[in-house]
C-alpha cells in the first residue's frame, strides 16, 4: 500500500475515534467531583483483588514525583487517581470534547496543578522523547493501530520506565462469531475498535519486557450482573476471580486483560 494511502486509512481511522467520543462525551453524566471513597479504593487496592481496574492501579504503586502519560484519558477519571498517588500527569486524549470534561474534573478534584492536559494522537503522542516514567492506558488499545502505539509508548518512556494497559479481550473464536452475528453497532463505538486477542497483546509487547499479566471477567460476569442485585457483585467478581485461580486455562476466555511491561535499558 502506498504512503499516501496509508496516511488517508490513518486519518480515517483517527476522525472515526473523534467522531465516537464526541458522541460519548455528549452522553456523559455531568461530572462532579471524585468521592474519597473511589480515590481510596484505587490508591489502597490489593494485588488480589477481582478488579481489574484495582489491580492496574496497584501495579501503579506509589506514583511520588513521577512523570506519567495518562493515554486516552477519556473524561479524566484515572488522571485524578494518578494525581492523588502524587505523579505528575499528562493527560492525552484525541477528543476536544472528552479533554473539556476531564479539565473540568481535574479542577473540582483539586489536581490542576499536577495534571497537563493535551490533545493528541496515540499514533503521535505529543510528548518528548523519554520523557515519561510510567504510560497508563485503560480501555485505549483496542481502538488503536497496535505497532503505531507500541512505538510511540517505547519512545516516550524513560529507559526502564514502565506501561501498564487494561484491555477488552476476545481470544475465543465462537465469541468473536456470535459478537459477529448481532449488526448493531451503538454510535459511540467506531468501526475500527474491537477487543483484543491474546497473539495481538503478545505482538504488541515483543519490544518491552512484560513483568506481568492477569485476566479477568469470564463471559458469564456481565450476565450475573444483569441477572443479580447490585448488592451481589463483589460475590461474582469473587467467583470470577476465583474460577481464573483455580483454572487458569480459562484465561483464554476471559474478556479483560491487565498486564504490565517495561522499557529495556
Amino acid at each position: 500500500m502506498a504512503v499516501t494511502d496509508t496516511n488517508n486509512d490513518l486519518l480515517a481511522w483517527e476522525q472515526a475515534e473523534i467522531k465516537r467520543s464526541s458522541t460519548e462525551a455528549s452522553k456523559a453524566a455531568a461530572i462532579r467531583p471524585t468521592t474519597a471513597r473511589t480515590l481510596k479504593r484505587y490508591t489502597s487496592a490489593s494485588a488480589d483483588t477481582p478488579y481489574p481496574l484495582e489491580y492496574a492501579f496497584h501495579l501503579v504503586g506509589n506514583a511520588s514525583g513521577l512523570d506519567v502519560l495518562d493515554l486516552g484519558c477519556g473524561t479524566g477519571a484515572n488522571s485524578s487517581i494518578l494525581a492523588a498517588r502524587g505523579a505528575r500527569v499528562t493527560s492525552m486524549d484525541i477528543s476536544p470534547d472528552l479533554l473539556e470534561l476531564a479539565t473540568h474534573r481535574i479542577a473540582l478534584d483539586g489536581f490542576s496543578g499536577a495534571v497537563t492536559t493535551v490533545c493528541g494522537s496515540a499514533h503521535a503522542i505529543p510528548v518528548p522523547d523519554a520523557s515519561m516514567d510510567l504510560v497508563f492506558g485503560a480501555a485505549i488499545l483496542h481502538h488503536l493501530d497496535l505497532e503505531l502505539t507500541a512505538r510511540e509508548v517505547l519512545r516516550v518512556l524513560k529507559p526502564g520506565g514502565r506501561a501498564i494497559f487494561m484491555e477488552p479481550t476476545r481470544n475465543s473464536r465462537v465469541l468473536a462469531f456470535l459478537r459477529r452475528l448481532i449488526p448493531y453497532q451503538a454510535a459511540d463505538v467506531s468501526p475500527f475498535e474491537r477487543p483484543l486477542r491474546h497473539d495481538e497483546i503478545a505482538a504488541f509487547a515483543s519490544q518491552f519486557t512484560l513483568r506481568t499479566s492477569r485476566s479477568f471477567r469470564l463471559p458469564f460476569v456481565p450476565l450475573l450482573r444483569l441477572l443479580l442485585p447490585p448488592s451481589a457483585e463483589r460475590r461474582v467478581f469473587a467467583w470470577d476471580r476465583a474460577l481464573l485461580r483455580r483454572f487458569p486455562a480459562l484465561s483464554h476466555v476471559a474478556t479483560v486483560m491487565v498486564f504490565e511491561l517495561q522499557k529495556r535499558h
